[in-house]
């Protein structure tokens, strides 16, 4: 995408919506109350950079790919040579991990994260344009507000549904799933998995939580 030619304050709402993880920030009601940003949010979801989940704007892959594009962009105007190099070489994906609409702030430490690695992501089934869901040692998915995964608008998902592990095989990052006892359970492959055993995930495996299908993405090294 070439920033040049993107309407009128587009760049200053992607940057907006990469950094605002609170969704009433996202939400229509305030965006609506900017100056002259009605044609930069027709134009992200136009141009699938960003898709309409309840009642705010999320970031789709795309989007965040381009408001990462935009950050640097800002920073190499702002910031000195030494400060940018910095920045530009350091995780991408440390972002994703404090602003994605599904993932609540947690009280990690920046040592923390920026131990973490991406490798693997959460893809939505439905819609096809929803931005991805990064993936870390641990995470417990469900509709709780304290899940890291948090998907509060399946009713068929428990509080706290699965968990995703991350281990070493091989020298190998291998992403596993366990039921935590569910009320509907978690399938991998349309398999119903005996709750509180390890499943290993492979490249596209398809994980049934609920009414949601989440399909396994890994990130090549």
């Amino acid at each position: 995408m070439s920033l040049a030619s993107l309407p009128e304050n587009t760049e200053a709402l992607l940057l907006y919506l990469l950094v605002t993880s609170d969704r009433g920030g996202r939400s229509y009601e305030t965006l609506r109350k900017m100056q002259n940003i009605e044609k930069a949010m027709t134009w992200l979801i136009e141009n699938n950079y960003a898709y309409e989940y309840q009642d705010s704007l999320d970031l789709t892959l795309a989007g965040l790919h381009a408001a990462r594009q935009v950050q640097i962009s800002t920073d190499d105007r702002t910031r000195s040579t030494r400060d940018t190099a910095q920045i530009t070489s350091g995780p991408v994906h440390t972002v994703m991990f404090d602003t994605h609409p599904l993932r609540p702030r947690r009280e990690r430490s920046r040592i923390d994260l920026d131990k973490q690695v991406l490798h693997y992501l959460l893809a939505f089934d439905m819609p096809k344009n929803a931005l991805p869901i990064p993936v870390l040692d641990g995470d417990i998915l469900g509709r709780d507000d304290d899940a890291d995964i948090n998907l509060p608008e399946d009713d068929y998902i428990s509080s706290q549904h699965c968990c995703f592990s991350i281990k070493l095989t091989d020298s190998r990052p291998t992403l596993y799933v366990e039921d935590l006892g569910s009320r509907n359970g978690t399938y991998v492959n349309k398999t119903l998995l005996e709750k509180q055993r390890r499943v290993r995930l492979e490249h596209g495996s398809r994980v049934a939580v609920g009414s949601t299908i989440l399909i396994v993405v890994q990130i090549p090294r």
